[in-house]
């Protein structure tokens, strides 16, 4: 298994330098430089002679210049037909390598149509005659048509290069390494990409290589990186010890790629620094080491405020005089440069966009990058409510804003935005895309009182608003979307409190009702298929294959699902303990975590093999937390540090929280993707993470959390450990399969004879953590480890099996302390 792991999240460039852009800073030098700009350029670089003069290497079709970039003279001008070569052959491919001696050996790859061959051209600087000159040495023949050629070195122990291969990438799918350290080319690897995940219509469109920082918990590790024309990257660990004069070291590339998809175009890379890169696909995406974890790399999407569509990328680091700190991400988009400050310093991590009103309701589309806003504001003794789309990166308007079309009684007497969605329809071969907006009336209390009628919703009236989002064509207008309202469903009985898309049409509740509705694409009209009338008021509606989860007052979550044949909403479970559930988070079509109005989560599960009359929701955790969590989503708010099996046998504990439930969790899924954990943000503006773990660490860490409550120096500060576990653990309709991770994290506080002393703590109710430990590393430590070699930490983990297995064992609280102190560390970072 290729040993490492890819973090994605997000990076925006903020900062566009016009200053550079003016005419003093940033010169056109095309025709002073004498460069060929009426052939197709294959590859332009920059090399050095010995007098550290800069020159400027420009391949194109039919042969190359080499130019002196101060004075603009041609200091070598040479074509294939010098090669004694028939003057069909074209250079379509090209790249080099500086050998840092006075020589740059360059490889073109020439092609008539039907026969393809890589030739090596040596360009070496003579000092005794100032001259350079151009020798054609060793060629190679393809039998395949190549689709990228290129270079890249290996490091040794020191950082320092080792060997130089050639790479060449085919339209068949496969690459081919040759080493070029010598004056021939020979032959050292084939590697099939058809074999992986990315299938057999994987061609290389770019390649490239990416160093871990040298000295970082030991000898620097070494990706090579590959980008296929259909818009997904392959990433192989280059294996340190190969060489090409020992056979036994194992092929140089390890086996099983990570994959991942960035778009849907080809992706090609530029080099920032050895350990950052940028790749170019759909987006631009920015690939680096990760500082902390040797076997994790994180991916980036770099949001950037003005290009759409970038057709060339290149980066300007330190061969340039710029400011201090400053990097600089060249790019052509519609024929325009635009230059970047790709530093730092210029990454913000949060965007402010003024909006000069109060947001009501906002939707971010992730695809296409906009938000759609709801904001109000006064005006006069009404509120009137508006709709805008925004760049959700630049802050730009892409609509013209324009007031919510509601009945003018109704606007009078005033409204409120109680919940928004948007709604894809397929008609024929086209999607027609809507924004659903639900609304409802205050209930008048003077009113109330008189009539003596009473709303759990506090409303006694509602509205859905449809609009049509439509794309305009940005030639002929400023704005690049058009709202148009299409359907006003009013005069509902209750507020619209939660609206959600289904495959049969759309769901959307008014008070404690839930509807179904289609729309007529022939005359825009919404017609009604079916609704079901519950106990109390539906807080949200979400769907997941075709389960129906609706939450409510009272009646927490129930799983419902549309017969198509009946047209009826049939229910199937429920939750059987009243709770008061404002949203939830469906991981999938039988599992929905609960947040509940009074503080805490619970996850409900549908167990198919429950057959029991109560049709009930089995209940998979619960627990109280001290404030209320907003809604609840999968995601994360730091970098992933996911590494496979082999790296880090933590990662094969922490479970994605879409993998099935199964009987046996303690077999890990085998993934190299990010795992993300559940993430809500609660009103007092804290932050809660909840992540799956198996059912082995569950048992340990809980072992380890009883100890920690009764242990003097960590026990509650405020209450005792009894009020812990007799009321604060009651709270939510009770604890289950809960660890709090803040209560181990003081574990790793202690010194280390606390460490051991709380290991040895053991009272009647308390879990045996020796038989904890035991089951644990039963897990933690596969029998295909034995005979492997080992690091010190895995045989300290491997002696503490021994004895744990002996039948008249003495207590080994050292080395389970040991084990521990590790493992909470590891928690700690990946958490």
């Amino acid at each position: 298994m290729a040993r490492v792991t890819i973090i994605i999240y997000d990076v925006c460039f903020d900062e566009l330098i016009n200053d550079i852009l003016s005419d003093e800073g940033f010169v056109d030098v095309t025709k002073r430089m004498h460069i060929i700009s009426n052939q197709k350029t294959i590859m332009i670089t920059s090399i050095s002679d010995t007098n550290d003069r800069m020159l400027l290497l420009q391949v194109y079709s039919n042969g190359l210049v080499l130019i002196d970039s101060t004075q603009g003279d041609i200091l070598l001008d040479w074509a294939p037909k010098e090669m004694g070569l028939h003057e069909s052959y074209e250079i379509i491919l090209a790249t080099s390598w500086d050998t840092m001696l006075g020589k740059v050996k360059l490889y073109i790859c020439l092609s008539d149509g039907q026969q393809n061959q890589v030739q090596l051209i040596d360009i070496t600087w003579d000092p005794s005659s100032s001259t350079f000159s151009l020798i054609p040495t060793s060629h190679l023949c393809l039998e395949m048509q190549p689709s990228y050629l290129g270079c890249f070195s290996t490091l040794g122990d020191n950082g320092i290069n080792n060997e130089t291969f050639l790479i060449i990438g085919t339209f068949s799918g496969q690459l081919l390494l040759f080493n070029v350290q010598y004056s021939d080319i020979r032959f050292v690897h084939k590697e099939s990409l058809a074999s992986t995940s990315a299938g057999s219509f994987a061609v290389p469109s770019s390649v490239a290589c990416l160093n871990s920082r040298v000295g970082l918990h030991g000898p620097p590790i070494q990706y090579l990186l590959v980008g296929l024309r259909q818009g997904t990257l392959l990433c192989y660990r280059v294996n340190p010890t190969f060489s090409s004069t020992s056979p036994k070291c194992g092929p140089i590339l390890c086996r099983s790629p990570v994959v991942c998809d960035l778009g849907s175009y080809a992706i090609r890379f530029t080099v920032e620094a050895p350990h950052t890169i940028f790749a170019l696909s759909d987006r631009l995406w920015r690939i680096e080491c990760n500082e902390l974890r040797r076997h994790a790399l994180d991916i980036e999407k770099v949001f950037l405020q003005k290009p759409t569509s970038v057709s060339a990328l290149a980066y300007l680091g330190t061969n340039y005089v710029l400011p201090l700190n400053t990097k600089i991400l060249a790019m052509v988009e519609d024929c325009k440069l635009l230059l970047f400050d790709a530093g730092q310093g210029n990454r913000p991590t949060t965007r402010k966009i003024i909006l000069g009103e109060t947001p009501r309701k906002i939707i971010r589309n992730n695809l296409s990058d906009y938000s759609i806003t709801i904001t109000s504001a006064s005006v006069g003794p009404t509120r009137k409510n508006t709709i805008r789309l925004l760049d959700t990166f630049s802050g730009k308007s892409l609509t013209n804003s324009q007031p919510l079309w509601v009945d003018k009684d109704l606007e009078k007497s005033g409204y409120r935005v109680l919940s928004s969605a948007e709604w894809n329809v397929q008609y024929r071969e086209r999607k027609y895309k809507y924004l659903c907006i639900g609304i409802g009336h205050p209930r008048d209390h003077q009113q109330v009182r008189h009539q003596g009628t009473t709303s759990k919703s506090g409303m006694d009236s509602g509205a859905l608003l449809l609009y049509r989002l439509k794309q305009n064509d940005q030639i002929n207008t400023s704005t690049k979307y058009t709202l148009l309202p299409v359907w006003n469903q009013d005069h509902l009985q209750d507020g619209v409190f939660a609206i959600c898309p289904h495959s049969a049409g759309l769901l959307f509740s008014a008070g404690s009702t839930i509807h179904l509705y289609q729309l007529n694409s022939e005359n825009g009209r919404l017609t009604e298929i079916a609704h079901k009338t519950l106990r109390f008021l539906i807080t949200s509606i979400h769907v997941a294959d075709d389960r129906i989860c609706i939450t409510s007052q009272t009646e927490s979550i129930s799983f419902y699902k549309f017969n198509n044949d009946t047209k009826k909403l049939e229910f199937l479970k429920s939750d059987t303990v009243a709770r008061t559930v404002h949203h939830a988070l469906v991981l999938n079509s039988r599992v929905a975590v609960g947040v509940c109005q009074a503080g805490g989560f619970v996850a409900l599960h549908d167990d198919p093999d429950d057959k029991s009359f109560e049709r009930r929701l089995l209940r998979l955790f619960s627990f109280y937390y001290p404030d209320i969590v907003i809604k609840s989503k999968l995601g994360s708010m730091q970098t992933r540090y996911i590494v496979p099996q082999d790296e880090n046998r933590l990662a094969t504990h922490i479970l994605p929280w879409t993998a099935d439930i199964v009987k046996d969790d303690q077999q890990a899924p085998k993934t190299n993707e990010a795992i993300k954990p559940i993430i809500g943000c609660t009103v007092a503006g804290g932050i809660v993470t909840i992540h799956r773990i198996s059912a082995a660490l569950y048992m340990l860490l809980l072992a380890l959390q009883e100890r920690i409550l009764e242990y003097q120096p960590t026990s509650p500060l405020l209450g005792s450990t009894r009020d812990f576990h007799a009321w604060y653990c009651q709270q939510s309709s009770g604890q289950k399969n809960t660890v709090h991770g803040d209560l181990i994290a003081m574990y790793s506080r202690l010194s280390l004879a606390e460490q051991e002393e709380i290991i040895c703590l053991q009272q009647k109710t308390m879990l045996d953590i020796a038989d904890a430990t035991l089951s644990f590393l039963r897990l933690y430590l596969p029998l295909s480890d034995v005979g492997n070699e080992k690091t010190l930490e895995m045989e300290s983990d491997c002696e503490l099996l021994v004895l744990l297995q002996k039948e008249e064992r003495v207590f080994p609280a050292q080395q389970i302390a040991f084990l521990l102190r590790r493992l909470v560390d590891a928690f700690e970072r990946y958490c």
